[in-house]
């Protein structure tokens, strides 16, 4: 078998197994803390040394039965075989499984993302789910085994969804049709994923914090107090300008 290629791993540890061309961003954790893993590429082997694969996801979890796993995604998606197999191998190991969608989980990575205990998005992220896509080359019979291929492949995608979220089939359908053509999908930011229940947890924009927003309650009081003060020095010198 040709060797496994090098993925960028951006100066993470490769210490989930001993191959020094693994290709999945991995750091293995210290004590009790998670494993994590990157899912930061497309889904499934491009052929050109790029992507996930899901061989190397599946040995990442091998290598740590029983251990809580965070999965961290930003992918455009990619094989449709790739992320169910993925999503099987995480939605099947025996430790805690957290996904968290720091950019986009779309098509193939929403596959992905949904296979969490706990799915957790950011404010600032896009989940996106569609149809089945797919390319073919042949005869009328030829398409027309290919649209029974792409319908089953729809099936097996909006099972899963509404099994993640409690909609029903109709509501899935809807939106992995998107608009009229029936060929765009739906696309949702981190609220919209945890309203239609694609998500459970959502990390908001970065804000200013209560303490900053506001003086502290001690200043407050004294500024109440000098505005008190003034007042009355006001009115004192009304007084004594009348006189």
């Amino acid at each position: 078998p040709s060797p496994i290629k090098v993925l960028n791993l951006d100066g993470l540890p490769r210490n989930a197994v001993s191959d020094e061309n693994f290709r999945v961003y991995c750091r293995a954790g210290k004590g009790s803390e998670p494993v994590e893993i990157r899912v930061t590429e497309q889904i499934g082997d491009d052929g050109w040394g790029g992507g996930v694969a899901a061989d190397d996801v599946a040995a990442v979890l091998s290598e740590h039965r029983g251990r809580a796993v965070n999965v961290r995604i930003n992918s455009p998606g990619g094989l449709v075989y790739d992320g169910l197999q993925i999503y099987n191998s995480l939605a099947s190991h025996d430790g805690e499984v957290t996904t968290i969608n720091e950019g986009l989980a779309y098509s193939a990575a929403s596959l992905i993302f949904l296979a969490g205990d706990k799915r957790v998005v950011y404010e600032a992220s896009d989940f996106g789910i569609h149809r089945a896509h797919g390319v073919a080359v042949g005869n009328a019979n030829t398409m027309l085994v290919v649209a029974d291929f792409l319908d089953r492949l729809d099936s097996t995608i909006m099972d899963i969804y509404q099994a993640a979220t409690g909609n029903s089939l109709e509501q899935i359908e809807a939106w992995i049709d998107g608009g009229d053509n029936g060929d765009t999908g739906t696309v949702f930011n981190g609220r919209q994923a945890v309203e239609a229940g694609f998500a459970d947890e959502m990390i908001p924009n970065k804000s200013r914090s209560k303490a900053m927003a506001e003086p502290p309650a001690a200043t407050a009081a004294s500024m109440s107090s000098l505005r008190a003060a003034a007042m009355r020095a006001r009115l004192d010198l009304l007084k004594t300008s009348s006189k």
